[in-house]
């Protein structure tokens, strides 16, 4: 029975033993290390930059049937670091009859034709009245293109009053205004 005491009460101590060891755990003289250097992040930019007559990009006055005017040509140029996405809008569009009224009824006027040019082709033409549609077509093929970095589109608006038989009178004294607005968007 001594003996089993003895026995148990060594177990117990090499028990405490390893248990303090493993508690103030081991030590080594060894080591290692690697470093690495030069580490940064840096993002791309988009930049549009917008060359050409900065102001009205179509401007024509007195124009009759048969008229054609070509706008402004501008250059849009993507300076930045980042591939990116062309798109076009239109806003505080007004067309005023020859008495300074807002046109409601535009079907009258399908005679007068605004097209859009990117890069020397054509993009589409739309009645004068559905001005926004041209900018919806212009939208759906700038969406296909990428607008790259360092690259550039050339734009260029016309307007085409045609002649039609029958008297053309209402449209004497028409006017539209409105702004055209650029967006270059980071491409996915």
């Amino acid at each position: 029975m001594k003996m089993k005491k003895a026995l148990i009460g060594t177990m117990m101590a090499g028990a405490l033993v390893i248990g303090a060891g493993a508690s103030t755990g081991t030590y080594s003289d060894f080591f290692s290390e690697a470093n690495s250097s030069g580490n940064k992040i840096e993002l791309g930019t988009l930049k549009l930059q917008q060359t050409g007559d900065v102001g009205a990009l179509l401007n024509g006055e007195n124009l009759k049937p048969g008229s054609v005017v070509e706008g402004q040509s501008i250059t849009v140029k993507n300076n930045g670091t980042l591939d990116g996405k062309l798109s076009v809008n239109v806003d505080s569009y007004i067309l005023k009859d020859g008495n300074g009224n807002n046109i409601s009824d535009l079907s009258r006027y399908n005679d007068i034709k605004i097209g859009l040019y990117v890069n020397g082709s054509s993009i589409g033409e739309v009645p004068i009245g559905q001005l926004p549609a041209l900018y919806d077509q212009a939208n759906a093929y700038l969406a296909g293109q990428t607008l790259a970095a360092g690259q550039s589109y050339t734009i260029k608006p016309v307007v085409k009053v045609n002649r039609v038989s029958g008297d053309q009178n209402h449209l004497q004294g028409l006017k539209l205004s409105g702004n055209i607005s650029w967006k270059l968007s980071q491409k996915d």
